[in-house]
């Protein structure tokens, strides 16, 4: 399985907050979702979403990018991953910018391009129709990942959902095998099957 790509975030500020974007400056931020397109190409690959999370949760103090000035005030509520090799982030990000009814923080997350911007706003759930604007990319295997700190207050690492995974081995229930994607480890959320390594995420 490919650990790199880009990713889509999803965050939910739950109340209005004016917050400084490092040197982007001040900006006025409604309550609400908004997705943040990214890139994790680099060596580190999906790492850097994990960063994401240690960054929202208070584990990491150090703000490099836009995002991570937003991440302390905000939830993430979900994190999709498109595994690929290919620089797709501003193509995605262009896509997204598209959705009906959302609006933009001009110039956020996009100082190395030519795009208006890598983050947008909407008032209501992201979630459905992101995941339709990363369909049409038409990358294999989309993972959704989410944070398991609220049901179970120990772990604080995010799951991936692997879209159109099959059935759980041991109790053959759909749809409940969850992937984390930084130890290669699978677990079955209704039994509790775990599958360590990554060979039965990478079968076809």
């Amino acid at each position: 399985m490919i650990k790199k790509g880009v990713y889509v975030i999803i965050l939910k500020l739950d109340q209005e907050s004016d917050i400084q974007i490092g040197k982007l400056g001040k900006f006025h931020f409604r309550k609400g979702f908004y997705a943040y397109t990214g890139s994790a190409l680099g060596s580190g690959g999906f790492k850097r979403v994990e960063r994401h999370f240690n960054v929202s949760i208070g584990k990491n103090p150090t703000r490099k990018w836009h995002i991570d000035y937003i991440l302390p005030k905000s939830k993430i509520v979900h994190a999709i991953l498109l595994p690929t090799e290919e620089a797709i982030e501003c193509k995605l990000a262009r896509r997204i910018r598209k959705i009906s009814g959302i609006s933009i923080i001009p110039g956020f997350g996009c100082t190395d391009c030519r795009c208006e911007t890598h983050l947008i706003y909407a008032k209501d759930e992201l979630k459905s129709m992101i995941t339709d604007v990363c369909n049409s990319i038409g990358v294999k295997d989309i993972m959704i990942s989410s944070s398991y700190q609220e049901k179970n207050n120990e772990s604080k690492i995010p799951f991936s959902y692997k879209m159109y995974a099959p059935p759980c081995p041991e109790c053959r229930s759909t749809n409940s095998l969850v992937y984390n994607i930084f130890a290669d480890d699978w677990i079955c959320k209704n039994c509790g099957y775990t599958i360590y390594g990554c060979s039965f995420g990478d079968e076809k």
